[in-house]
């Protein structure tokens, strides 16, 4: 669905696409301050939960430490050092590398974050990205995402991994 999203929105002459939870863990502002930070060196902005003194980032203690090992795992998934690749906002500079990333479904239906910056990441363009700290997070109750899910994410990673090298070749 975000994958279509997205694209209905490049069809529709967007310069930047993006994409926030549905769940309201992140407050409106937040998104348009993380957009704002944007600049002509950039073509991707991915907010992160880091909790630092004067942020609000609520979640519980299991799923601060899970979300850490699946980060982990991810960052060497991407070969590269991504903080939260699993925040649910991201915005894109609409550019043929994103189209091109965009032109086929994704493998995974709960790491299709860290796959989407996989296929960015093609040509290891890293300087192009920018990690941005949100101020304002909380968890939502009735997340769909539980502990044992952790196996079934870091068994994704590994077909993601396997996908990116086949991509990579292309």
């Amino acid at each position: 669905a975000v994958r279509q999203g997205m694209l209905a929105a490049i069809a529709r002459g967007a310069a930047f696409v993006g994409y926030m939870d549905a769940d309201g863990s992140i407050p409106l502002s937040e998104a348009e301050r993380v957009l704002q930070q944007f600049t002509a060196e950039k073509d991707v902005v991915i907010g992160s939960r880091v909790k630092m003194i004067g942020y609000n980032i609520g979640r519980t203690f299991l799923r601060h430490y899970i979300g850490r090992v699946f980060a982990t795992c991810a960052s060497i998934t991407l070969g590269q050092a991504i903080y939260d690749p699993q925040c649910g906002m991201k915005w894109f500079r609409v550019n043929d590398r994103l189209k091109k990333s965009l032109s086929a479904p994704f493998h995974s239906r709960w790491a299709f974050d860290v796959e989407l910056l996989g296929r960015l990441l093609k040509d290891n363009r890293i300087s192009r990205f920018e990690e941005v700290p949100i101020r304002n997070w909380k968890e939502i109750a009735g997340s769909k995402v539980k502990p044992w899910d952790l196996p079934i994410s870091l068994l994704q990673l590994l077909l993601i991994k396997l996908h990116l090298n086949r991509w990579r070749k292309r």
